[in-house]
């Protein structure tokens, strides 16, 4: 179970969801209960990094299918990890982009990353009309 929580200024932690709140009121006077602590990201960025991949998606011809061209933009980001093979073949891993698996901050740069990838392989924009395009695809 997971608990969406705000600490107040006393601090105290307090469920900030309807869902929270109903596991919360659950647990009894006295319960000792386990956090697990990850600080909560920002939906509406994580939705505008999707739109990026969406819209470079849309615009190429070069991939089938989404996950192709997320696989390719994460190993271009450096944002892989390495996996040498019996054989001794150093294979690439893509390290996840799971919205629980990032915080803001890295997520952040890995997005600034993306759009670098974009304009100098897939987009022929200038950076700000491109960022532009993106919003009106969110």
């Amino acid at each position: 179970m997971l608990l969406e929580v705000t600490k107040t200024a006393d601090g105290k932690l307090i469920p900030s969801s309807e869902k929270s709140i109903k596991i919360f009121n659950k647990v009894k006077i006295g319960d000792e209960v386990l956090v697990d602590y990850k600080a909560k990201r920002n939906t509406q960025f994580h939705k505008k990094g999707f739109a990026l991949l969406n819209l470079v998606f849309q615009n190429q011809d070069r991939y089938t299918n989404l996950e192709d061209l997320r696989v390719e933009f994460r190993l271009k980001a450096g944002c892989y990890t390495e996996h040498i093979s019996m054989s001794g073949i150093i294979v690439y891993i893509p390290k996840s982009m799971a919205f629980s698996e990032m915080c803001d901050n890295e997520f952040n740069e890995l997005y600034s990353k993306f759009i670098d990838i974009a304009l100098k392989d897939f987009v022929k924009m200038d950076r700000k009309n491109f960022e532009e395009s993106i919003l009106r695809f969110i």
